[in-house]
Parts: structure tokens; C-alpha cells; sequence
């Protein structure tokens, strides 16, 4: 599991991340066994690329700063987003599948973080872009990954003794206590796909098309993959709600119980294509099975009835 602490400069980051290391001991938890990551600057023009291997690793990691900051001062420093949209939903996809925490640290008194920001002179952006960074992050947070995760904390560093109020609190010790001591190995090697095995909704493609992917994962690249992604944001079925497989890798439905004993019950399975539809039937016949077209086809030969597809989705909610 990864815990990523992000937010505006000089919201409390590193001092919440102090008080996880000093407090181990206090929520029973082997922080002092974690790696530490300090983002800073992409070294290449494909953040994507470089935050992907990083939380891809299999091991724990708590991390200053990651993909979440990049989507901030890319368009700030660069002048552009360096991180799409969609690129953003398969990280985080990634993301929980590990169980991983998403701490967005921020100072709900903007004057305090204003003062804290000019009484440093270690940051690379001036005051006016901070104050920017600041509605920027919120709306970030607010407006898309609030949707894409189920693991997210807010951190307010304004009052006193905060991190170490906020590390004792009873939201944040059962997040850690439920998935900081689940082995990344096993998930990786056992549970097939990726994205919220504790969701509403099993998505089932049908095979990985390894001449169009980018990480080797189900509808993590190419116009199908898009379209999916922006039919289940039309449909408003969120992504924290989502796991994404496809047919060929899953043997039976026991896969998915790395985080229980017994095979996680998922409200609905949506299987795209006549292979999924196949295997859904095979091994979830207890389960509401939803029997669409691929996203492919839809595209390909019925575009037309695109709007369809989206009110299919719609009418599973």
C-alpha cells in the first residue's frame, strides 16, 4: 500500500508525515519499515511514465508530493498539462487496487498558509502562482478525485498539534490497519486487473491488445479505452466504484478475495463483449450480470448508438 500526502506548499506535508514516523508505535503500525519519496521535478517529458513506475513498486511507500502535484504545476511551471485526464484515472485505478491512502493536506486558513509560504524562500513558484495552486489543488480534489478513490483524507494543519490529532483519529487508523499490512506481492500476483475489488461494479473486457497499451492493464489505452472512460463518467458510475479485468485472466472467481476469505460480492458485473459475456455467466452467475457491447464495436460499427451505450450504463446505477 502507498500513502500519498499532497497539496499546496506549506500546508503541513512533511510535518503529517513526521508525526506518522514518530507515532508508530502509538496506531501499531511499521512506518519506520516504509520507504520515504520526495517528488520533485520530472527528469523527462512523460511524468506519466516516471509516476507510474513509482507506484507500481512492490512495497510499502509513503510519499511527499506524487502525480496530484505534477497535474498542478505542470500547467503553473510548464505551461501544460503533462498528465491527461484519462492518464490520471488509470494511475489512480492502480492506485486502488493497492489499497493506497490519498492524504490532500490543506490549510483551510489561506492567511496562515500565506504567511507560512513568504516566511520560506526555499519554494520555486512566487506568491502569485501559489495562490493560484492553492484554488487549483481544491479544485482538483473536489472536482475528480474525490470521484476516482474511496482512501481520501483531508488534513487540515492549521490548529495546533494537528498531524498528530489527525494520525490518532479513527478514520485514518482503520484505513491503515484494513490495507497497510495487505502483501503487495500477493495482490499483484493472485488478483487479476486493477481498480476498487471492493467496488460496486466488476467491468470485464474481453483481451489485452498488446500493441495498443501503455501499462499492460485493461482499457489503459487507445479509443475504446477513452470512450469507456468517458461513458462511465456520463453515466455517472465513478471510478472508486470500478475493477477492471479482462476474460482471458480470470480462472475462477476466487481471484478476487485477496482482501476477504470469500470471493468479494460485487453489485453488478458489466461484461463488454460475447468472451466476457461467456466468462460472467461461467463464474458470477449469482451476480446481476449487465451483457453489453464491447466498446470497440460500439465505436467501429455503431457509432450512432454511442448515446445508447452511456444509457445502458446509466440504468445499472
Amino acid at each position: 500500500m502507498h500513502i500519498i500526502v499532497e497539496g499546496p506548499d506549506k500546508s503541513g506535508k512533511s510535518t503529517l508525515i513526521e508525526s506518522m514516523l514518530r507515532l508508530t508505535d502509538e496506531i501499531k503500525c511499521c512506518f519506520r519499515h516504509t520507504k520515504i519519496i520526495h517528488c520533485k521535478i520530472p527528469k523527462t517529458d512523460n511524468p506519466a511514465n516516471e509516476y507510474a513506475k513509482m507506484i507500481m513498486k512492490k512495497q510499502n511507500i509513503i510519499f511527499d508530493r506524487c502525480l496530484f502535484g505534477e497535474c498542478i504545476y505542470g500547467p503553473l511551471l510548464r505551461d501544460k498539462f503533462t498528465i491527461s485526464k484519462f492518464q490520471l484515472k488509470v494511475l489512480m485505478r492502480w492506485l486502488n487496487k493497492n489499497r493506497s491512502i490519498v492524504v490532500y493536506a490543506k490549510t483551510k486558513n489561506i492567511k496562515l498558509n500565506k504567511k507560512r509560504f513568504l516566511e520560506s524562500n526555499k519554494e520555486i513558484i512566487d506568491n502569485k502562482s501559489h495562490t493560484k495552486s492553492i484554488y487549483m489543488f481544491d479544485t482538483l480534489f473536489k472536482t475528480h478525485i474525490s470521484k476516482l478513490t474511496d482512501n481520501l483524507l483531508y488534513f487540515d494543519a492549521a490548529r495546533p498539534n494537528s498531524a498528530d490529532s489527525f494520525i490518532l483519529g479513527n478514520r485514518f487508523v482503520a484505513m491503515v490497519n484494513s490495507n497497510f499490512f495487505i502483501e503487495q506481492n500477493t495482490i499483484q500476483k493472485k488478483t487479476p486487473g486493477y481498480g476498487n475489488i471492493l467496488g460496486k461494479y466488476l467491468i470485464i473486457g474481453e483481451s489485452l491488445n498488446k500493441n495498443n497499451t501503455w501499462l499492460g492493464l485493461p482499457f489503459d489505452n487507445g479509443r475504446c479505452s477513452h470512450f469507456l472512460a468517458v461513458a462511465l463518467e456520463k453515466a455517472k458510475i465513478y471510478e472508486k466504484d470500478c475493477y477492471f479485468v479482462n476474460a482471458d485472466e480470470i480462472k475462477d472467481k476466487y481471484q478476487f478475495s485477496i482482501v476477504h476469505q470469500n470471493p468479494v460480492e460485487f453489485k453488478t458485473i458489466i461484461a463488454l463483449g460475447k468472451k466476457a459475456h461467456k466468462i460472467a455467466e461461467k463464474y458470477f452467475e449469482s451476480n446481476h450480470i449487465a451483457k453489453l457491447p464491447h466498446p470497440q464495436y460500439v465505436i467501429r460499427f455503431k457509432y450512432k448508438e454511442q448515446n445508447l451505450f452511456i444509457n445502458q450504463l446509466e440504468n445499472l446505477k
